[in-house]
């Protein structure tokens, strides 16, 4: 998450600051808060990459 602080060119400088400074508890809340809103892509995701290994797997 840090590293976004020099990344992401979008960031303003006292984003970049506060990115900086965030503790680790704040980034794991910030993480939690988030989730919700990617949760359902993030199983589609893994659900196709699994599927996809299976598929690679079983027609080696």
């Amino acid at each position: 998450m840090r590293s976004e602080a020099t990344e992401d060119p979008h960031l303003s400088d006292i984003e970049r600051a506060r990115l900086r400074a965030a503790t680790d508890e704040q980034i794991a809340n910030a993480i939690d808060q988030a989730w919700p809103a990617v949760e359902d892509r993030w199983y589609a995701i893994h659900d196709e990459l699994q599927h996809a290994a299976v598929r690679s797997l079983v027609h080696e």
